[in-house]
C-alpha cells in the first residue's frame, strides 16, 4: 500500500488501485516535509543499494544514520523490479520509502523500504530494485525525522496474545 496525496492505493502484480474503504493494513504514516533535495542529473547511477549515499550528500545530520527518512525519488526509471516478479521499464512516476535506522531492527523494518507508483498511477508495487533512466535523471528528496511513535491496541484480546513466538 502506498499513502500518495492523500490517496491510498493497493499495489499488488505490478497493478495500482485506489482503495475505497477504510480497512488499512499495517502502515507507517509520516507526514512527509522534505529538508534536503538532490537531483541526479541524466546517466548517474542511483539503485535501491546506493539510494543512502545519496542522503550523506546533505549537510551535516542529512544522512539520518540514528533516524528515521523519509523519502522520494521521481522521474524516469530504466527499470523498476516489484514484489511478485513484475519488472516495470522505461517507466516515469513516484518512489516513497522509509530508510530504518539498523538498532530498530527490533520493532520496524530494517533498512530501505519502498513503494513505486507510476505517473499515471495504474502501475506499481513494493520496490525489490531500480535503476534510474539514462536519460532525464531522477530527484531525490528526503527528510530526517527526530520523532517515532509506536501504537498498540488496547484490549484483553491484544494483552492475551503470545509474541514471543
Amino acid at each position: 500500500m502506498l499513502l500518495l496525496e492523500g490517496t491510498a492505493y493497493s499495489l499488488s502484480s505490478g497493478r495500482a488501485t485506489p482503495i475505497t474503504n477504510d480497512n488499512l493494513p499495517f502502515v507507517m504514516v509520516t507526514k512527509y516535509e522534505p529538508e534536503y533535495r538532490h537531483r541526479l542529473p541524466a546517466g548517474s547511477p542511483l539503485t535501491l543499494s546506493t539510494l543512502p549515499d545519496v542522503f550523506k550528500r546533505g549537510s551535516v545530520g542529512a544522512s539520518g544514520k540514528n533516524g528515521y527518512v523519509p523519502f522520494s525519488v521521481y522521474g524516469r526509471f530504466a527499470r523498476v523490479a516489484v514484489k511478485g516478479g513484475e519488472e516495470l521499464r522505461d517507466v516515469k512516476g513516484t518512489m516513497f520509502g522509509i530508510r530504518s535506522p539498523k538498532f530498530a531492527s527490533e520493532f520496524s523494518y530494517p533498512g530501505t523500504w519502498c513503494s513505486f507508483l507510476s505517473e499515471d498511477r495504474t502501475r506499481g508495487g513494493k520496490v525489490e530494485e531500480f535503476e534510474a533512466a539514462e536519460e532525464g535523471g531522477v530527484t531525490v528528496e528526503w527528510a530526517v525525522t527526530g520523532r517515532y511513535h509506536l501504537g498498540f491496541p488496547h484490549d484483553p484480546s491484544w494483552h492475551d496474545m503470545d509474541l514471543e513466538a
